[in-house]
């Protein structure tokens, strides 16, 4: 496990085959990839029979462990994507997860996650974007996801910045290759 205290992260877009095909399993099960395109820092995975995601995730570039990953797919029926955020193992899951719409974490009502589940690639939260946290998210440079590591003494949150550079894209060719 990597260390998360005091470590540089950077972004990576999940290149290896094994990142994309755990990204794409969290939502289209074991339907084969048809599609993978990249807007900006955010790649979209397409299964056959339409089901797409826009993911990327976050590397610690000390230890090239992955951090986080965050991923949005589109519900049939409705107009705004639910979000997926996949935390490393070894998260605090008492406190939970924090997701802000800007960098510093505070943002306007941050939305308060649960993680419901922990697999051996992470620990994953999911939630649900009104129109108007999704307009602050987009209109930002990044959104912020803080979260506390589970060990002795651990005070201090992790705080990490996702950038939203081109993910309105990705999300707007989502919607359109679903229709």
């Amino acid at each position: 496990m990597f260390s998360m205290r005091n470590a540089a992260w950077v972004v990576a877009l999940a290149v290896a085959i094994a990142s994309a095909d755990a990204a794409a399993s969290q939502s289209d099960g074991d339907k084969p990839v048809t599609d993978d395109t990249v807007f900006g820092a955010w790649k979209v995975t397409c299964a056959e029979g339409g089901d797409c995601q826009a993911f990327l995730s976050l590397v610690d570039k000390d230890t090239n462990q992955r951090a986080l990953t965050a991923s949005f797919h589109f519900i049939e029926g409705s107009a705004t994507p639910t979000g997926v955020v996949v935390l490393p193992l070894g998260v605090a899951l008492r406190p939970g997860v924090r997701i802000a719409s800007d960098e510093s974490g505070a943002g306007d009502r941050p939305i308060e996650l649960t993680p419901e589940v922990c697999f051996p690639d992470g620990c994953r939260a999911v939630f649900n974007l009104s129109s108007d946290k999704l307009a602050q998210i987009l209109s930002a440079d990044a959104f912020s996801v803080r979260f506390f590591p589970y060990s002795e003494g651990a005070e201090r949150p992790i705080l990490l910045s996702v950038p939203t550079d081109g993910l309105s894209n990705a999300l707007d060719y989502i919607v359109v290759r679903q229709q």
